[in-house]
């Protein structure tokens, strides 16, 4: 069963962040919106309905999902004049949320995200590199910056981040410092005047802190 368009729209007053999220399927088509909402308080916006049904398809790994959805837009992002940050993909609620992180030397208004939405869902929808149904987030990375590559890494150095890893690493996962660099595939972080190397193969989640 095909499923049909969710948006979100808002403005995220702490981050100033503008947000689309876009569950779409396989043919890319809509229906109309069934219902508005408004979000009033710290998170202001418009919430518009659309049905939204699953599909079937085989589980796929994080890992293999982001790598493989990085590969396939990172160049179109690219040509429209974006920087992909990078690509998460979150499962554990009713649908699973493939995140994708771009920026700009302008910053980022509502119109890049809806443009690199429409751009990257065709994408995906000729791709499929995930075949159940998830919802797309297209967003700025805010002030809390979200690091993926080593270039983020050697780019933030000097800057104060939290860092927690998939597994220990001297019997901890959770880091908060300053960030050191990058050497030999692995970040380094200054924790309490200690340099820790984290390695980039086990790195659960990385930011900025604002």
């Amino acid at each position: 069963m095909a499923g049909f368009v969710t948006i979100l729209c808002f403005l995220e007053s702490h981050s100033y962040r503008w947000c689309v999220y876009e569950a779409f399927d396989r043919a890319g088509l809509a229906t109309p919106a069934k219902q508005c909402l408004y979000i009033p308080g710290p998170y202001k916006g418009f919430l518009f309905f659309w049905r939204f049904d699953s599909f079937s398809g085989a589980l796929e790994t994080t890992m293999a999902i982001t790598d493989q959805v990085e590969q396939l837009i990172e160049a179109s992002i690219e040509t429209l004049g974006y920087e992909l940050v990078g690509v998460e993909y979150i499962q554990g609620g009713p649908d699973p949320i493939l995140r994708i992180y771009i920026d700009a030397e302008q910053g980022i208004s509502i119109e890049d995200c809806e443009r690199v939405s429409h751009q990257v869902s065709g994408i995906l929808d000729v791709e499929e590199p995930i075949r159940s149904a998830y919802l797309l987030e297209v967003s700025s990375p805010g002030f809390d910056r979200p690091l993926f590559k080593s270039r983020d890494f050697e780019r933030f150095a000097g800057v104060e981040a939290k860092i927690t890893m998939k597994l220990p690493v001297n019997g901890r996962r959770n880091f908060r410092g300053v960030l050191q660099g990058f050497e030999n595939g692995e970040i380094l972080i200054e924790v309490d005047g200690e340099v820790y190397a984290l390695p980039l193969a086990k790195l659960g989640k990385a930011r900025l802190v604002a």
